[in-house]
């Protein structure tokens, strides 16, 4: 891990593919920055979205 840059007075780390292969879960990595990605909707809610779309655009 190098250092990177600073965001609101803070040092982000910067990451090297060999850190991202370790990490748990669903993250990618951008210009060495780890950034987690929440889940695809699925089931229920991803009918819903769809059926809110489709109402509001008509």
């Amino acid at each position: 891990m190098n250092k990177g840059i600073l965001a609101a007075g803070k040092l982000l780390p910067r990451y090297t593919i060999a850190d991202y292969q370790h990490l748990k879960g669903d993250w990618e990595l951008w210009d060495g920055f780890a950034i987690v990605m929440s889940p695809s909707p699925f089931g229920g809610h991803q009918t819903i979205a769809t059926r809110l779309a489709y109402a509001f655009s008509l």
